[in-house]
């Protein structure tokens, strides 16, 4: 047998794990870093097709839609072109079927579901090997270092991730340094498993093997752990964390770390999975009601919180700064979504994150709620409304405040006429398929009427507002880089005769209501609306609109 690591001892703990995906007699080769699964991996993964219909259109998840920014993205890594429906086969493995990959917290899944335990192949996790490997093969410059800080919303499936890192590397033949506890530390090479429960050391024979190793990390034990500086000298670091800010400024600083952020869980992953574990759909849909597209929430045995416990964490946040994400559990944390000033494209930005509630309930209540902290929220949402990170959720909170206020007898502004709001409908969808509750054709025809779009990031505009002569276009979500799609509002008036039985045809006078704290940032937003507008009025339909601010 080869001679150990300085420190290390032999150990068979995933020694099962080894012999079922290490390629034999080989090591990694240069062409291993090449997008592609090896086919010991791919072997052991499933496909499965599944109907969402379920989730679909009033209660699919809203995490395939994310906040979206005007703004150009830099990195170069930050290209990766938005899809809806890449999902539409969902891989999978069976655990029961493959004992040897049992390692670690898969071992609570045999344990809690038998043979329905599934271990979905998220598309997240592929992206983000392909991503990883070809800085590794092609680093953008001669200074690059592969370190990465793979994060997003806790409870979707970080830690699975890091075991499909460390499936696929062992599978290439890759050396690996596994770290998932502040103590232990394993060594997967071609000669077996070693490990250490040292704090390491540096010795020629260590650096030598971290040259040619990727070092994969798991860890949450404690907020201020960091790795050991030996670590540095890998081919590669990957890091698979909550989103705790001091951790992850501290590990950038140290390591030149690239910071990563992972999508929520598609409507055809929740479809699969609940297909996978005969689970009762409207058992899930109540739970992703209130704790979203989140995996911990839908299947981790947690208890469905009451609304005692959900209006206390709320009010909680509410307290304090609601728009500080990471210690609150109101939000879901995604990539952000930025627009291609060129070519209108979106794109996910992985460097950098944006946030929206974590259920259109929980959007809700929180606005129901906000009523008792409003002299707070004022200076909070000033800021948050310019960002393109609290963005969507400020104009979310901000519109239900306004929508509270219209439905609960506030006059309408002068611009509307007199009166207050005599109906309300819910628009449910997306904003060019949307349609409304059956039943409804009575409150359609009331005026004014206040139409809400259920979706969390419904394109364009936040609200509708129809009256006998006008119809206003809502826009609470804005800021200095937020993108006026006047393309999508005409769509969106569009479907409005099909999809709510809201006449606008006869409609002369469109104002896009730019709604806001700041007047001085109200006034600038509005010149700069305008003068959009102004550079599109020769479509026929657009010359109605006008821009106003409150």
């Amino acid at each position: 047998m080869a001679a150990t690591l300085p420190q290390f001892t032999w150990d068979h703990l995933y020694e099962p794990l080894h012999v079922t995906l290490w390629p034999a007699g080989r090591g990694p080769v240069e062409e291993d870093a090449a997008p592609g699964e090896p086919l010991t991996l791919r072997d052991l993964i499933k496909t499965l097709t599944p109907d969402d219909g379920w989730l679909t259109p009033n209660k699919k998840s809203e995490s395939n839609t994310m906040d979206v920014d005007g703004s150009d993205g830099e990195n170069e890594s930050e290209g990766e072109v938005l899809n809806d429906d890449e999902d539409v086969d969902i891989r999978y493995i069976n655990l029961e079927a493959h004992p040897a990959l049992v390692i670690d917290d898969l071992g609570e899944e045999i344990d809690q579901y038998k043979t329905k335990a599934t271990f979905v192949v998220r598309r997240e996790y592929e992206v983000f090997m392909e991503h990883a490997m070809s800085r590794v093969s092609d680093p953008p410059d001669d200074s690059f270092r592969a370190r990465f800080f793979v994060t997003g919303q806790p409870g979707i499936g970080k830690s699975f991730g890091c075991y499909y890192f460390l499936f696929r590397l062992l599978a290439l033949g890759q050396p690996v340094f596994f770290v998932n506890s502040l103590t232990t530390v394993y060594y997967f090479s071609s000669d077996g498993i070693q490990l250490t429960e040292q704090k390491l050391i540096s010795s020629p024979a260590l650096v030598e093997a971290l040259r040619g190793s990727w070092v994969l990390i798991d860890m949450d034990d404690k907020t201020e752990w960091q790795p050991s500086k030996i670590f540095k000298r890998a081919r590669c670091v990957v890091w698979t964390s909550p989103p705790r800010e001091l951790r992850m400024k501290e590990f950038i600083k140290r390591f030149g770390a690239e910071t990563w952020y992972m999508k929520a869980w598609s409507p055809k992953e929740i479809a699969a999975m609940t297909e996978r574990m005969v689970i009762d759909p409207a058992k899930v849909l109540k739970r992703l009601s209130t704790g979203g597209p989140v995996a911990r929430s839908l299947w981790g045995a947690l208890p469905v919180p009451s609304p005692q416990t959900i209006d206390t964490t709320i009010r909680n946040a509410l307290s304090g700064n609601i728009f500080a994400f990471m210690p609150n559990r109101v939000f879901l944390i995604q990539p952000l979504v930025v627009i291609d000033e060129e070519s209108g494209r979106a794109y996910l930005q992985r460097t950098d994150y944006s946030a929206e509630f974590i259920s259109t309930y929980i959007a809700n209540r929180t606005s129901d709620l906000a009523q008792d902290y409003l002299e707070r929220l004022q200076g909070q949402l000033a800021s948050a409304l310019n960002s393109s990170t609290t963005r969507s959720v400020a104009g979310k909170l901000f519109e239900g405040i306004i929508y509270r206020a219209l439905t609960r007898g506030m006059q309408l502004p002068a611009g509307f006429g007199r009166g207050s709001v005599a109906g309300t409908l819910e628009l449910v969808g997306k904003a060019e398929s949307f349609v409304c509750e059956a039943g409804t054709t009575d409150i359609a025809e009331k005026r004014p009427l206040y139409l809400r779009p259920e979706s969390l990031n419904f394109a364009a505009v936040d609200a509708i507002l129809v009256t006998n002569e006008k119809l206003g276009l809502i826009q609470a979500s804005m800021g200095q880089s937020h993108r006026r799609d006047f393309g999508m509002m005409l769509r969106i008036m569009s479907r409005l005769p099909r999809g709510a039985q809201v006449g606008v045809s006869g409609l002369r006078d469109v104002i896009y209501c730019l709604v806001g704290i700041v007047p001085e940032r109200v006034q600038t937003l509005v010149a700069e609306a305008s003068g959009t507008l102004a550079g599109q009025i020769a479509h026929t339909r657009l010359s109605t609109f006008r821009v106003v601010g409150y």
